[in-house]
């Protein structure tokens, strides 16, 4: 009597209802006054992907005002361009006066445009955990293979 009192009036949804409500079924009071699990979860808009690869931008201005000729990714690193395991994009905001040897994981047309006017050379270097990453992927996809042909070979000899 007590929880039909109370959920109505000016207590309701004040939390008395739910503790009686909770009272008078034979599960736990904490489950039963939980969120259900669809209205928990985030609502997030769109897709994220988990293998985006973000590059640093570096522009030709930057590199020019280094004042160094050779630039490796250490020299970005010492300078503070870019950190150490960072993957770095050079774009083309910026004219050369000067020839530079740039070496970098990936170069914006404009920017390669204007480097190779100033000199003919320019080199992409990779990640070192590129290689890992692929030979890791390469035997996934060789273990998935080999459990997917046993699986079958069970199922039609058996």
């Amino acid at each position: 009597k007590r929880a039909i009192q109370y959920s109505r009036g000016f207590r309701k949804t004040r939390g008395v209802t739910a503790y009686w409500v909770a009272r008078s079924k034979p599960y736990d009071m904490h489950t039963s006054l939980e969120a259900p699990l669809l209205q928990r979860i985030p609502k997030l808009k769109g897709f994220t992907n988990p293998f985006r690869v973000e590059y640093t931008p570096v522009n030709l201005d930057a590199l020019a005002a280094l004042g160094v000729s050779d630039i490796t990714l250490d020299v970005l690193v010492e300078r503070g361009l870019a950190r150490k395991k960072d993957f770095v994009k050079v774009l083309g905001r910026g004219e050369l006066t000067t020839t530079l040897h740039v070496s970098a994981h990936r170069f914006s047309a404009s920017a390669k445009a204007a480097i190779e006017a100033a000199v003919d050379r320019i080199s992409l270097d990779n990640h070192e955990l590129a290689k890992v990453a692929k030979d890791i992927g390469s035997a996934a996809v060789m273990l998935s293979l080999a459990c997917m042909t046993t699986v079958w070979l069970v199922v039609l000899f058996d």
